[in-house]
């Protein structure tokens, strides 16, 4: 797909990957409204005051469970059973076989689906890209057909020139070879392409270990209690990138230099 930009274009990049969850979708929020609708009365009728600790829950079972599909030591579904089976017995509440376990779960995938939703500074930032002359495209950790589904709920099913996810290829975020395989949907180099994730770690300090221009955005503000290295960019809000894309070589907020955020 061409970019259609010249050298004198002014744009620093000739394309921009982004992450999905928490970058483009709010999928904490979605995850946890999912399980409430779907769980609450289950978990209700055993009597575990899970309205103190619910969303706690979730996303630390989350966390436990979520790498071990990445590493490839669950299955995605085997991950989805196993979280969902913990957060019952954690409950008190009866833990079903497996069929009953995978049937809930579908019925948990149902209900989060409805609650996805993008971020308010997606959209306008997608299409600001786009105008300007810039491919745009996915590099996401999960589950394929499930990542794809989720883009397809929130409008975004045909929007990225290129969709690169974990689950498809066998590698997880940091690892380089998942960037560079976006990059290579891409027909470009890593230099060429910028790499937006809301993660510090697996995502902005990723990109750039594999040559992409590593943009972390930092939606909960955090950046100042940390130690950025000077090779990632930061912005607070997709509003923001647009600011990155058109700065100048050497100018503020390419690699190397200090904290882009919006004041």
């Amino acid at each position: 797909m061409s970019t259609g930009i010249s050298p004198d274009s002014g744009l620093r990049w000739k394309a921009v990957l982004f992450d999905v969850d928490d970058t483009l979708v709010d999928f904490g929020a979605s995850a946890v409204a999912g399980v409430r609708d779907l769980l609450g009365d289950i978990l209700a009728d055993a009597g575990s005051g899970l309205e103190d600790g619910l969303d706690e829950q979730w996303v630390e079972l989350t966390e436990f469970y979520y790498p071990r599909f990445l590493s490839g030591e669950m299955t995605f579904l085997d991950m989805q059973l196993a979280r969902m089976s913990a957060l019952l017995s954690w409950a008190g509440a009866v833990v079903p076989d497996r069929d009953g376990l995978i049937d809930l779960e579908h019925r948990r995938q149902e209900v989060m689906t409805r609650h996805y939703q993008l971020f308010p500074d997606v959209l306008p930032t997608l299409e600001a890209a786009v105008q300007a002359g810039l491919v745009i495209g996915v590099v996401s950790n999960s589950d394929g057909p499930h990542q794809r589904a989720k883009l397809a709920a929130v409008g975004l099913a045909d929007t990225f020139a290129a969709v690169v996810i974990s689950g498809d290829l066998g590698v997880a975020k940091p690892e380089a070879k998942i960037f560079l395989a976006g990059c290579r949907e891409l027909a470009l180099e890593p230099a060429e392409v910028a790499y937006v994730g809301d993660k510090l770690d697996v995502d902005a300090l990723g990109a750039a270990g594999a040559g992409l221009t590593g943009i972390w955005l930092d939606r909960l503000g955090t950046a100042n209690a940390l130690d950025v290295p000077p090779t990632v960019c930061v912005i607070s809000s997709l509003v923001d990138l647009p600011m990155l894309w058109t700065a100048p070589a050497g100018s503020g907020g390419a690699p190397g230099s200090a904290d882009f955020s919006s004041p």
